[in-house]
């Protein structure tokens, strides 16, 4: 066997870099990461050529050229990234697929792409008068995914640098973060060919993480790197996301078809982007000339007709009545109806496009399997809104697992998608690497694609110093690339890892050097306990003690110190937290609820139903020195399915001088009149403030941010809190019947501005709320009381919030 041949040997340079003469803009990049790295960790300098010379022995071929026709070596059948090596004597291949996107700038696809935001108004004109206005344009963003620095797309195939990256890894060289920081070098002196030839393909074909305020058009030079070097595959062949917006956007098509929209009480849902009635055939219609369009033009494979964002209540016209299935819960109310109206749009699709799909993700009202489809249609794909950060509660894991196997066991190929969303935020050292890893293995064989929305910060212009919200985060993106390319460790030839925890032991050495051990205690520390350091002060103490360890073992002036530090950073509005749960709530008055049955009522103000029947009857209070009142206020709370309900009296001497000023939902002089006011905090949101009047009109308010001490003034209007509300009037009294749906506790990352976020409570994760009542009927000045009282003449103050558990 002969020695392997050098490409550097004792730092001097034995190899050159050849490119094809017409090579594609990634395969250029790719030639230059080879020699830039080989540069940084040698100090050797290779050429980059178009013809190999004599001077140097051995050649890199990077990407396709004459040369590696000549070899026999093909990159057609390099799909989804995938790359190919190749071994001799005195040459090393590093080939993938590397075409671009546009030949030479965003907006040469065609004069309905955009070259710039400034240049949407044109491209959006010139869709018009190509395909006319019956659907609005899908490519108002496709400039984003252009970098003008690299002057590169992100959707340029680039098999070819993943190919230098891999052997790059090989080498010993992480990309953990962007830029410098995130940067790990080997000192080497010697590299040589690598042995043996080899087919590398991913175990996913779209592979993407849409990071918020760095898309690539925004991105900085080093932060767009990083994505390229993480391994991305974004698919251009999906027209993806909430693609009923594009049947439903245009003003033409809500004065010529108001059918196609859902009908709420005698108005059919045109504004914004417009909420669909999928009772509708010429919605279908639409629907399939539109992914036909799709299909023949623009070349996708799959085009998605989810329906747009917050579609969360039922048409009322009559063809859609008695299609929805409330008794499933807010996440099942529609998975019937919608994923109906998506099976029959596969099936239109496959008469004549029998190699194309549609695509539909599983979402709020709609994130449930169909009950009442046994087999989906072959030609549709079904994508899950999915929370695996979730999976440290057994129980959440298990829902989530469900909603997976309910899908799975109905599609014939029995693949699904993935949209994920990590966004691990409020400083939170939130790791979980052994739930990606579990996971994603598990999901081997199963899932044909992912896309990860990524929560970043954003800086002012110029700024480049590291991300903080990428502190702890990073490392969960960077497991979760690798593994998508082979969930199974082992398999990754670039390493020598066995196993994740192989993975880890290199990450911790190689990322924090010195302090490799103290980080290791604080991260699996973190990964065990991250999830309960929104109610509990010990483990936030815990995690600082083991940070302060490391930061002060890593010394001054090194880039392991600057890790730590960047940690520590982000986690300093944890020590608020800590401050605000040390305050403690203890002695606060307790409601408890127990489980009823929601059959048993009828929602309309009464509090006559057997559902409310032997519960407990709370009473309002002063709400500053606690003394009982003379128009009292009782209340009754229970719980059915996915929702908190509350059922309201409030004895009324004037009743024919109750003021309701309010006109409808959102009208803020219901503040003048007479109100009930909720205030709901959950464990993964403070909080929420609901008021309502004796007529049932409502103004939600999302208070977010808000502190324990004190009182706070922030407010989000936009915010909807999705709640049904009954209200009655009698003789000497007006009472409301409330029903509040819990929309899990990652609901504000899905939809921020709509649904209350939160599990069910529990003993070790309650709520905590207040009822108040302010009474201005024939009174002089107003009279708060409430449930808890402040001592204040107020009700915002959640030092005193009551707390919410079952019995």
């Amino acid at each position: 066997v002969q020695p392997a041949a050098f490409i550097v040997q004792d730092g001097q340079s034995k190899g050159q870099i050849v490119i094809a003469e017409n090579s594609t803009r990634m395969q250029k990049l790719a030639a230059t990461e080879l020699q830039q790295y080989i540069r940084k960790i040698t100090g050797a300098e290779l050429p980059v050529v178009t013809a190999p010379g004599d001077t140097l022995p051995v050649k890199i071929y990077v990407g396709q050229s004459a040369y590696t026709d000549a070899m026999g070596l093909a990159s057609d059948d390099l799909d989804y990234g995938a790359y190919r090596m190749a071994a001799g004597p005195d040459y090393l291949v590093l080939l993938g697929r590397d075409r671009d996107y546009f030949q030479e700038k965003p907006g040469d696809g065609g004069a309905e792409y955009p070259a710039g935001r400034g240049q949407r108004g044109p491209a959006a004109e010139a869709w018009r008068e190509k395909h006319g206005d019956q659907w609005s344009t899908p490519f108002s963003s496709s400039f984003k995914g252009y970098h003008k620095e690299l002057g590169v797309w992100s959707i340029d195939e680039h098999g070819s640098l993943n190919a230098v990256n891999d052997f790059l890894r090989s080498l010993g060289v992480r990309w953990y973060m962007p830029g410098e920081f995130g940067e790990v070098l080997p000192e080497l002196t010697d590299i040589t060919i690598p042995a043996g030839n080899r087919t590398v393909r991913p175990d996913w074909g779209q592979r993407h993480m849409m990071f918020y305020y760095n898309a690539p058009f925004m991105a900085s030079t080093d932060e767009f790197m990083w994505q390229l070097r993480l391994g991305f595959y974004p698919d251009n062949s999906i027209f993806g996301g909430h693609g009923t917006v594009n049947l439903l956007a245009p003003a033409a098509v809500k004065q010529k078809h108001p059918e196609f929209y859902a009908l709420y009480g005698d108005a059919r849902a045109t504004g914004g982007q417009g909420k669909a009635c999928y009772s509708s055939e010429g919605l279908l219609e639409s629907a399939i000339g539109f992914s036909k369009l799709m299909f023949d033009e623009y070349d996708k494979d799959i085009v998605s007709l989810m329906p747009t964002d917050g579609y969360v209540a039922f048409c009322q016209c009559a063809l859609c009545k008695g299609k929805d299935t409330p008794e499933r819960g807010f996440k099942g109310v529609m998975s019937d109806y919608v994923w109906d109206f998506m099976n029959r749009a596969a099936d239109e699709v496959a008469k004549t496009h029998p190699d194309k799909q549609i695509l539909c993700y599983a979402y709020n009202t709609y994130l449930l399997p169909p009950a009442n489809i046994e087999t989906l249609h072959p030609n549709l794909q079904v994508g899950i809104c999915h929370h695996r950060d979730a999976f440290h509660d057994p129980e959440a894991k298990q829902r989530w697992l469900d909603i997976r196997d309910g899908f799975l066991s109905k599609l014939p190929a029995g693949k699904i998608r993935m949209w994920e969303y990590y966004k691990v935020l409020g400083g939170r050292p939130g790791y979980y690497p052994r739930i990606i890893a579990e996971d994603l293995m598990a999901l081997k064989g199963k899932m044909n694609g992912t896309m990860i929305e990524v929560s970043r910060g954003r800086y002012p212009h110029g700024y480049t110093g590291p991300d903080l919200e990428l502190a702890s985060n990073h490392l969960n993106l960077w497991l979760t690339a690798r593994l998508w390319w082979d969930p199974d460790p082992a398999g990754l030839w670039w390493t020598s890892a066995r196993n994740v925890d192989d993975i880890l032991a290199d990450y911790y050495v190689k990322f924090y050097g010195p302090v490799a051990a103290e980080m290791q205690a604080f991260i699996e520390y973190s990964e065990q306990n991250w999830p309960l350091m929104h109610r509990k002060p010990e483990p936030i103490d815990r995690a600082f003690e083991l940070i302060a360890q490391a930061r002060q073992a890593a010394g001054e002036d090194n880039i392991y110190a600057e890790r730590v530090q960047l940690l520590i950073d982000y986690m300093e509005p944890l020590k608020i937290v800590r401050e605000q749960l040390k305050v403690g709530r203890k002695d606060n008055p307790v409601a408890t609820f127990v489980e009823r049955n929601s059959s048993n009522l009828k929602l309309d103000g009464k509090l006559d139903d057997a559902f409310w029947k032997d519960l407990e009857n709370y009473e309002l209070l002063d709400v500053v020195n606690g003394e009982e009142v003379e128009n009292k206020t009782y209340f009754k709370v229970a719980w059915a399915g996915d929702s908190l309900y509350l059922g309201i009296r409030c004895e009324e001497q004037s009743m024919e001088k109750l003021n309701v000023p309010a006109r409808s939902d959102g009208d803020n002089t219901i503040f003048n009149g007479d109100t009930i006011e909720l205030l709901l905090e959950t464990p993964t949101h403070a909080y929420y403030q609901i008021a309502i009047d004796p007529e049932g009109h409502v103004n939600d308010l999302d208070r977010p941010g808000s502190s324990l001490i004190g009182k706070t003034g922030k407010y989000e209007t936009k915010w909807e809190a999705g709640i049904e509300v009954a209200a009655y009037r009698g003789e000497d009294f007006w009472s409301l019947e409330i029903r509040a749906p819990a929309l899990g506790s990652h609901q504000e990352d899905i939809l921020p501005y709509f649904g209350i976020s939160g599990d069910k409570p529990s003993v070790d994760a309650p709520w905590y709320f207040n009822v108040g009542r302010v009474r201005r009927a024939g009174a002089e000045t107003p009279q708060v009381s409430a449930f808890s009282p402040t001592g204040k003449g107020g009700l915002h103050y959640m030092k005193a919030f009551a707390r919410l558990q079952p019995e």
